[in-house]
């Protein structure tokens, strides 16, 4: 295919994350931008006012049309997208599902970032469900979206190693960087014929959407397990236990390392020291170092200890 002067765009995305890949799309002098679509403005903050999403911030800004649908599937907004007859366009952190029809209404359908190495953790939270699963390795991927839930032909792809201490929030906010930093060589690439769509090939698996209820800890799991989970779940929903039938959240914590015998029983608080709270598990040691007891602020281990009656021998859970 012959390469355009001016590639239209149109974006969809929601959170922080996903400016980043705007950005570098309205600052390419080879893309058009003609229309940003993202989350409908929700209650956000302590006086839960309505608030647009940082991609509607940005793009309002910088004078970008942008459109809120309730419906993807409203006739009104794909007449909109048709009349615009975008070249492509482009998925990162959206949100919502996006019917074939919205699809088609892009000349060469809409190039979609998918945070990990497809097949592998395709669905809502593959970032989350790599740490937890304590994979060492991810990366971005940059397919043609299709009907089927992350089922689509790759253009590109990237691969990272996951920092052995990386929090899901860290990762996720990385990988965007890195999509941002690829997203119009991999659109100019497409568009001109140099990229090809490429079945995706291997062992599938889903990334299921994280629920609340996944942060409760049990402390018979292995301490490793629940150190993973502490940084797939950071920020949302975070882990927690029980102490004194309050629930306390753990908002940092690690391994303790080279604890070859065991020293009670799961949950079973083992010593406690101004570094930390070291618990039992099921193998090895947890220590915690930063912990919220319900209705009080996030505090150190050395502070809660000063401030609560807690000593060997208690038990979290």
């Amino acid at each position: 295919m012959e390469e355009l002067k001016k590639i239209r765009v149109v974006f969809y995305g929601s959170p922080a994350e996903a400016v980043p890949v705007l950005e570098s799309l309205w600052k390419d002098g080879d893309v058009e931008v003609c229309l940003v679509v993202t989350k409908e403005d929700a209650p956000r903050g302590r006086g839960l006012k309505l608030q647009p999403t940082p991609v509607k911030t940005f793009a309002v800004e910088k004078g970008i049309p942008v459109l809120t649908p309730r419906k993807l599937s409203d006739r009104e907004f794909i007449n909109k997208i048709e009349t615009l007859a975008p070249h492509v366009g482009v998925c990162a952190a959206f949100g919502r599902i996006v019917p074939v029809e919205v699809i088609n209404a892009h000349q060469k359908g809409i190039v979609n970032i998918h945070p990990s190495l497809l097949p592998r953790w395709r669905g809502a939270a593959p970032v989350q469900r790599a740490i937890e699963n304590g994979d060492t390795v991810t990366g971005v991927t940059f397919m043609l979206m299709t009907e089927g839930l992350d089922e689509g032909p790759i253009l590109y792809q990237e691969s990272t190693e996951i920092a052995p201490d990386e929090t899901a929030r860290e990762l996720f906010q990385r990988l965007m960087n890195a999509a941002a930093e690829r997203i119009c060589y991999v659109i100019r690439a497409y568009m001109a014929g140099r990229l090809k769509p490429v079945p995706q090939e291997g062992d599938v698996s889903y990334a299921r959407k994280v629920e609340k209820g996944e942060g409760l800890i049990c402390w018979e799991e292995p301490a490793r397990k629940i150190y993973n989970k502490l940084r797939a779940f950071t920020p949302w929903p975070g882990v927690y236990t029980v102490f004194q039938g309050k629930r306390l959240r753990i908002h940092r914590g690690s391994v303790v390392e080279n604890v070859v015998v065991d020293c009670g029983r799961p949950g079973e608080i083992v010593k406690t020291a101004s570094e930390g709270i070291d618990v039992q598990t099921g193998r090895g040691l947890f220590r915690i170092t930063e912990l919220q007891m319900e209705g009080r602020k996030r505090i150190t281990a050395d502070e809660f200890l000063r401030g609560y009656r807690i000593r060997k021998g208690d038990t979290l859970g």
